[in-house]
């Protein structure tokens, strides 16, 4: 993990609200969990892209890190 500051805390995997289940990267060809939470606002949800991901998709204009909301 890249260990951004927009990573979650220590760059730990993000999980579903049970606290256990990982979420995976958005991007469709990435097998990594996802570290750095994002939102997608031509579908208005949130997604979340591992570290080596995350910048080519905040690169397009419909998706935001959480953190610059």
């Amino acid at each position: 993990m890249s260990g951004d500051q927009d990573d979650a805390p220590g760059g730990d995997q993000i999980t579903l609200n049970d606290g256990k289940t990982p979420v995976p990267c958005f991007d469709p060809y990435c097998c990594e969990n996802a570290t750095v939470p994002c939102f997608d606002t031509n579908v208005r949800r949130e997604v979340a892209f591992c570290s080596a991901h995350v910048d080519k998709w905040t690169a397009n204009e419909h998706i935001v890190r959480s953190s610059d909301r």
